[in-house]
């Protein structure tokens, strides 16, 4: 099987639902992660073990242009800050792989390291949920 690859770029992330805010020009760089984690085990009075079980846990992370404006993206976050909210984000457009989930929203910090330094917080946000993805479809 040939290699199949594509590249984080020409993509879109939207926040809310009814009317989505775009903050696709924003974004310098994201990530939908996901991780697995394995639950306590118990020992009972019985010395019988049981687990909890595994459980997933999912983050939507990365670096974003603070837009410092009224309706901007950095005054959404500050308004919306632990809100649950619908995410829908493509990585790249062309390669039809899309991934709509909800995330708890977390302010963007305000500031830059150096004087004369763009402003592009980090931001990492809890996923709540499984998310949904859909698969590009491959072409030859």
């Amino acid at each position: 099987m040939p290699v199949k690859s594509t590249r984080l770029g020409n993509g879109t992330l939207t926040l809310g639902e009814g009317t989505p805010m775009d903050v696709s020009a924003q974004v310098v760089g994201a990530v939908l992660s996901s991780a697995l984690s394995m639950g306590d085990t118990l020992t009972v009075l019985t010395g019988e073990q049981i687990s909890s079980g595994i459980a997933t846990e999912s983050a939507f992370a990365g670096t974003m242009i603070l837009d410092p404006y009224v309706g901007g993206v950095g005054e959404y976050t500050w308004l919306n800050h632990g809100l649950e909210v619908q995410a829908i984000f493509t990585p790249n457009t062309d390669a039809g792989l899309s991934a709509t989930f909800n995330v708890i929203i977390a302010r963007l910090d305000i500031g830059a390291d150096e004087y004369g330094a763009l402003l592009q917080p980090e931001f990492e946000w809890t996923v709540v949920g499984e998310p949904a993805i859909a698969w590009g479809i491959a072409t030859p």
